[in-house]
């Protein structure tokens, strides 16, 4: 898995937003590269569609502006 390229990974939840049938998480991710030791951080949100009670999809976002236009939310 990409995670154990990293030393110190982490994964936190920063936001969630409730959306219908639609569920936006919007996190922080970030670690030190085994190879390279050089730092670093991302953030994004993940969109999580829903049907019958349990997740059908779930899409990323880098922009938490098209992961809000994509639950069909404004900031």
């Amino acid at each position: 898995m990409w995670v154990e390229e990293f030393n110190d990974y982490w994964f936190e939840g920063e936001e969630l937003i409730d959306a219908g049938d639609k569920v936006v998480l919007f996190w922080r991710q970030g670690g030190e590269g085994k190879a390279s030791g050089i730092r670093v951080e991302g953030e994004g949100g993940t969109v999580f569609s829903l049907e019958d009670g349990r997740i059908s999809r779930a899409r990323v976002y880098l922009d938490r502006a098209e992961a809000l236009e994509a639950a069909g939310l404004r900031e």
